[in-house]
């Protein structure tokens, strides 16, 4: 049996950003990470979909 093969699903990328809260006169800074992710199968399903809308809409009209 082969192993698995290695794809790729999705791609992205991270933005850290410099967060700030005052608590009894207090600062606390931490970072935040947040993940910018494309996902190549929900992308493909939602072409799919806009494509299914605009062949309906040309019908339509």
């Amino acid at each position: 049996m082969d192993a698995p093969k290695n794809r790729d699903i999705a791609e992205g990328f991270e933005l850290k950003i410099l967060q700030k809260v005052e608590i009894d006169e207090q600062e606390i800074f931490w970072d935040e990470r947040q993940l910018v992710v494309h996902s190549f199968a929900i992308a493909q399903t939602e072409e799919q979909y806009l494509r299914e809308r605009k062949l309906l809409r040309s019908l339509i009209v």
